[in-house]
């Protein structure tokens, strides 16, 4: 953006504006590694963003050849937590622990649960009197794996944030978390599919597929209306944002990761689910869960002969903007 060379109060913004845009990702040990946020000199306002990890699809059942078999659920998407307040009541530095996504289960393994992401004083473990910012009070649910007897269940919304002392100062907002797609019918069905970008910019992951002797497709992640931008142009058709993988082919059995897009617009998706298949063994077992997007779900596995592992949820993100 361009500002004017001289003083004007076109929008209330000086000549001289600064800003400071600091972007987390989660490290291999978000969990005991604090990143470090550094307060810039001279600005005035500071708004936080915190989102947690994603859970990861469970896989589907692993079974023999003409017996019943659940798909594996898809992962929950995190919540997002925001909060602006004025720089002078913040210390000179705080720490960051960003969440991480859960790992997909294998073959009749429900899928991990996301971790949080959380804003803090001092580089201490979690308490209520050491916290700022967190993403969700308790972590997206990871998907349930398929059975014999039951498919998947949808990952679980995690709790939402709740606003701490410190934040009492600013303006504190949450967005919840989504479930994800349950897992497709151990009797033989197509796995759950899910809608994007009703409510929030992320979204959970979709089931796989179950099966007994007929193969069926995983489910999708379909965008709530239609979306056209420079960049990118999702309708809202079965499937537009991440497609479920294809029951009993060969090459696209596999459920698509979900989409991750950082800028034009900020968009994040859960990963689709994969297909089942019956009999096939080797490169015509079951289909995978897709890899979950920042914060978002990942898609539960296929059932099959040889069944289709979920998905990793995505990571989590801590952003702060000041000004």
């Amino acid at each position: 953006m361009n500002f004017p060379a001289t003083p004007s109060d076109l929008f209330n913004i000086p000549s001289d504006f600064r800003g400071d845009v600091q972007i987390f990702h989660a490290n291999n040990q978000s969990t005991i590694n604090f990143q470090q946020w550094i307060k810039p000199i001279g600005t005035s306002m500071v708004y936080m963003i915190a989102i947690g990890g994603g859970g990861g699809g469970g896989g589907g059942h692993q079974k023999a050849s003409g017996t019943a078999g659940g798909g594996g659920g898809g992962g929950a998407c995190a919540g997002i937590s925001r909060l602006i307040m004025p720089s002078f009541l913040l210390p000179a530095s705080l720490y960051i622990q960003v969440g991480v996504g859960g790992l997909g289960g294998a073959a009749s393994t429900a899928g991990g649960a996301g971790t949080i992401s959380h804003i803090l004083y001092s580089p201490l473990a979690f308490s209520s009197q050491n916290s700022l910012l967190s993403s969700d009070a308790t972590a997206a649910g990871g998907g349930g794996g398929g059975t014999l007897g039951a498919a998947g269940a949808a990952g679980t919304i995690p709790t939402v944030a709740t606003q701490t002392v410190q934040s009492s100062f600013g303006l504190f907002t949450t967005v919840v978390g989504q479930a994800g797609g349950a897992g497709g019918a151990q009797t033989g069905a197509n796995g759950g599919g899910v809608t994007a970008f009703a409510a929030r910019p992320i979204s959970s992951g979709a089931g796989g597929a179950g099966c007994t002797s007929t193969n069926f497709n995983g489910g999708g992640v379909t965008a709530s209306s239609a979306i056209n931008f420079t960049r990118i142009n999702f309708t809202n058709s079965t499937g537009g944002v991440a497609a479920g993988g294809t029951g009993g082919t060969t090459s696209a059995n596999n459920g698509s990761a979900g989409i991750n897009f950082l800028d034009i617009p900020f968009l994040q998706s859960g990963g689709a689910g994969g297909g089942s298949n019956a009999a096939g063994t080797g490169a015509t077992s079951a289909g995978t869960g897709g890899k979950g997007g920042i914060g978002c779900g990942g898609g539960g596995g296929g059932a099959g002969v040889t069944a289709g592992r979920g998905g990793n949820g995505g990571n989590g993100m801590v952003a702060i903007f000041s000004w």
